[in-house]
C-alpha cells in the first residue's frame, strides 16, 4: 500500500516527531511504501494564492506533488498537536492548497445549492494522531472536541474516506517517560492493525474456530446488553413515558452489542463509548449488513455518512447524560443547583425537546446487531461448539 504521512510540528524533539517515527517505522516493517512530509522542515508555504483557487489551475511545486501523492494514497496519516482546538497554521494551509476540488472532492453537476460534494480520494483508511495538554473529558464537555469534527466530518468523510481513526495523547505536559513510551507503542499497534503486512490474512475471525473463553465473553456481553434493554423497557412501562435514564440504558446496551459483534468478527474491540470507532472497527461487509438491517427495522433510510454522524450524536448524548448523573449522588442542594447552572451554561438542553434522541434509529441498530450475534451463536450451537444462547427478554 502507498501511505502518505504528514507531520506538522516545529520541534524535532517533540512527541509528535516520535509518534511519526514510530508510525513510519511500523509501516516500513510491514512492507508499505511511505511518502513522508515534515511540513516545517520542508518550509511548506501555507498561503493559498488566488491563482490556485480555480479547479483547473496550474499548480506550483511542491503543491502539485503533494496533490498527486494524496490522490494516489491508499492510506493517509496526519500527526499534529492540538493548538486552540485547531491544526497548526502550516497544516491548515496544506489542507487549503492540497485537499482541493478535482483532487479530493468535486461538486456534482446539477447541484442546486445543497453543497454536497462527491469524495474523490481513493484512500481506504485515514488516521490522525494528536497531542494535547487538555484532559479528554474537558476537551469533549467544554470545547466539543473540534478536531474530531474537522478531521472526521469536514475533511475525510467529505472526501470519501469513511474508515477514519483518531487517537489523542494527553496530557503531554504532565506525562511521564513511561506513559510516553506506552503512547508510542499504542501508535505502533494501531498502525500495525490498520496497515498489516501484505501476507497477513484479512479473513474475519468469526469464520475461524474460537476458543471457549472467547465464546463465554460473547455470551456474557450479549446477556448484559439484553438485560439493559429489558431494564429500559421496564422503566418506560412503569412510569408510562420515555426517560433519560431509560435512554442511557439503551445506549449502554447498544455499545455492548457493538462490542459483541466486534469481538465475533475481529476478536477484540476498541475503547468505551466511542460508538463511531466501535462501528468502524468492523469489516466493511458487516457494517453494510448492519446498515441495511437497521433500515429494515427502523424504516428510516440512512447513508453510511449519515449513520457516522448519528453515532457521534449518540456518543455526545451519552456524555451529556452520564456525567451529571454520576456526580449527583455526592452533592448537597446548593452544589446541585450550582452544577445544574454550569451544565446549562455549557449548552446542555433545558428542555427534553432540545435533545435529538433518534430512538427509531437506535432501535433499528440494536435489532440489527442482535441478529448478527444470534446468527453467530446459533451457528456455533448447531456445530456443537458448546455455545448456547441465554434466554433473555427483549
Amino acid at each position: 500500500m502507498r501511505i502518505s504521512v504528514i507531520l506538522a510540528h516545529p520541534d524535532k524533539a517533540s512527541l509528535n516527531h516520535a509518534i511519526t517515527s514510530a508510525a513510519v517505522e511500523q509501516l516500513e516493517m510491514n512492507g508499505h511504501s511511505v511518502s513522508f512530509h515534515d511540513l516545517y522542515a520542508e518550509n511548506f508555504g501555507p498561503l493559498l494564492a488566488s491563482k490556485e483557487i480555480p479547479k483547473d489551475a496550474v499548480l506550483p511545486e511542491p503543491v502539485k506533488s503533494h496533490c498527486e501523492e494524496i490522490r494516489q494514497a491508499d492510506g493517509i496519516i496526519v500527526i499534529h498537536p492540538n493548538w486552540w482546538g485547531q491544526p497548526p497554521a502550516i497544516l491548515k494551509g496544506w489542507i487549503d492548497r492540497v485537499i482541493r476540488p478535482g483532487i479530493a472532492y468535486e461538486f456534482l453537476e446539477g447541484d442546486a445549492g445543497e453543497g454536497i460534494p462527491k469524495g474523490l480520494l481513493k484512500a481506504e483508511v485515514a488516521v490522525v494522531f494528536n497531542t494535547s495538554n487538555t484532559l479528554p473529558e474537558r476537551e469533549q464537555q467544554i470545547f466539543g472536541d473540534p478536531l474530531e469534527t474537522i478531521w472526521r466530518n469536514c475533511i475525510f468523510a467529505l472526501c470519501g474516506v469513511g474508515n477514519f481513526h483518531r487517537r489523542t495523547f494527553s496530557t503531554v505536559v504532565t506525562s511521564t517517560e513511561s506513559e510516553r513510551r506506552e503512547w508510542l507503542e499504542e501508535a505502533r499497534t494501531l498502525i500495525d492493525r490498520l496497515f498489516p503486512k501484505a501476507e497477513r490474512t484479512t479473513e474475519p475471525i468469526a469464520s475461524q474456530d474460537r476458543g471457549p473463553m472467547d465464546n463465554l465473553q460473547i455470551k456474557l456481553l450479549h446477556k448484559e446488553a439484553m438485560d439493559r434493554l429489558h431494564d429500559a423497557e421496564l422503566l418506560h412501562k412503569n412510569i408510562n413515558q420515555k426517560t433519560d435514564s431509560g435512554y442511557l440504558l439503551e445506549l449502554l446496551a447498544f455499545e455492548l452489542l457493538l462490542k459483541t459483534v466486534s469481538l465475533i468478527n475481529v476478536g477484540k474491540y476498541c475503547r468505551n463509548h466511542n460508538y463511531q470507532q466501535l462501528y468502524e472497527f468492523l469489516p466493511q461487509k458487516i457494517r453494510k449488513r448492519i446498515l441495511d438491517r437497521m433500515k429494515y427495522w427502523s424504516e428510516i433510510k440512512l447513508t453510511n455518512n449519515q449513520l457516522q454522524k448519528l453515532l457521534v450524536l449518540y456518543k455526545n448524548n451519552f456524555s451529556r447524560l452520564r456525567y451529571p448523573f454520576e456526580a449527583y449522588h455526592n452533592m448537597n442542594e446548593c452544589e446541585y443547583k450550582e452544577y445544574g447552572d454550569l451544565w446549562t451554561a455549557m449548552g446542555a438542553p433545558v428542555d427534553e425537546a432540545e435533545f435529538q434522541y433518534h430512538p427509531k434509529e437506535l432501535y433499528g441498530l440494536c435489532k440489527a446487531l442482535q441478529e448478527e450475534i444470534e446468527k453467530y451463536l446459533a451457528n456455533k450451537a448447531l456445530h456443537g461448539n458448546g455455545v448456547n444462547t441465554f434466554h433473555t427478554t427483549t
